[in-house]
This record gives C-alpha cells, sequence and structure tokens, in this order.
C-alpha cells in the first residue's frame, strides 16, 4: 500500500470515528445546544459564586470569547470535532482556590440538564461537604 493511500485511509477512518462519537453522543441528547446549555449555566454558577466570581472576573476579561472557546473545547471533547487547540488545564491550574468548589458548581450545573438521561443523580461521595 503506498503511503498516500494509508494517508488516505486514515483520514477516513478518523473522520468516520468523529462522526461516530458525535452521533452517539446526540443520540443520548448531547448535541451542541446542550453544550452551549451546559457552558453557559456553569460559567454563569462560577460568575455568582462569591468565591470563585472575583477570581474569574480578574481572568477573563471578554466573556463572550471565553465562553465561545469553552463551548468550542467541549464540543471537541464531547463530539470529537477536533475545533479546538489549546491546553485550558494550563491557565485553570494556575487559579489559587479549592478545585473542589469548581467542580461542585460544574456538578450542579449539569445535573438539571442531564438528569432526563443519566444513571447518576446524586453528589459523588469525593463532593461531600462542597457547596451545593
Amino acid at each position: 500500500m503506498s503511503p498516500s493511500v494509508a494517508a488516505g485511509s486514515a483520514c477516513d477512518h478518523a473522520l468516520k470515528a468523529r462522526q461516530a462519537k458525535r452521533a452517539t453522543a446526540e443520540e443520548i441528547g448531547i448535541d451542541a445546544r446542550f453544550i452551549s446549555d451546559m457552558v453557559e449555566r456553569f460559567y454563569a454558577s462560577i460568575r455568582a459564586d462569591e468565591l470563585l466570581g472575583p477570581i474569574f472576573a480578574e481572568r477573563v476579561a471578554d466573556w463572550l470569547t471565553h465562553l465561545e472557546r469553552m463551548k468550542q473545547f467541549w464540543r471537541s471533547v464531547l463530539h470529537n470535532s477536533g475545533e479546538f487547540s489549546g491546553n485550558p488545564m494550563v491557565k485553570h491550574i494556575a487559579i489559587p482556590v479549592c478545585r473542589r468548589r469548581i467542580l461542585a458548581n460544574g456538578w450542579s450545573c449539569s445535573t438539571p440538564i442531564c438528569a432526563p438521561w443519566t444513571p447518576v443523580r446524586r453528589r459523588p461521595a469525593w463532593l461531600a461537604g462542597a457547596p451545593a
């Protein structure tokens, strides 16, 4: 097999894998609208949080751009869309705050929109004691 045929096969395989992942996610309701709502709810809770709000306000100058970038990130993760490049963990690790509180906000925000199909309906044990 020539290198160009092998490369074409690899590209075809990658495209099919991306399409399959997106289709599987969308079958259970994780579509672009779901991802947008999840990101909007999460960052609304972060901005309203008495501890996290000021910390993020210092670091995020343009919320519209930030929210769109985070939606791209989650579409890349959940749909394998390939539209995001970068390393968001670098910036998030630098935030001097309890990660449990950030994760608790994420859990609280995702539970209402995931409730129709998720088998997990209670907070995980590792969030015990974190703000609801």
